[in-house]
């Protein structure tokens, strides 16, 4: 009787993918000249975030305060891209991070205003 099998495709596709982001991420803290290890470090990534995008730290505080999270995070991924890129791909970015932070952070053209 065979034990029932996992399947390694997903789950490796999902690795990857991972690994892209946070490589995404890092080169993105990089370009800010930030530590890219501030990248993977739950809570001060954010920290980070806001001191890149040019907003006060302690709004991270307000993360903690449920359904305002929602907005505060929009906010500060908002602010993060407006520091590399114009306003309406800021936005994007905000709302779909997972397509602009790959363009921020892999992409020569773009750079720390």
């Amino acid at each position: 009787m065979e034990s029932a099998s996992f399947n390694y495709i997903p789950a490796l596709i999902y690795i990857g993918f991972l690994v892209f982001v946070v490589a995404s991420f890092w080169r993105a803290f990089e370009k800010a000249n930030a530590p890219g290890v501030a990248s993977i470090i739950p809570i001060f990534n954010l920290v980070v975030m806001c001191n890149i995008g040019g907003i006060s730290p302690w709004l991270v505080l307000a993360m903690f305060i449920p359904v305002v999270n929602i907005f505060i995070g929009l906010y500060i991924y908002y602010k993060f891209f407006e520091a590399y890129v114009s306003e309406g791909l800021a936005l994007l970015g905000a709302f779909f991070p997972i397509f602009v932070v790959p363009y921020v952070g892999f992409s020569s053209s773009v750079d720390y205003r």
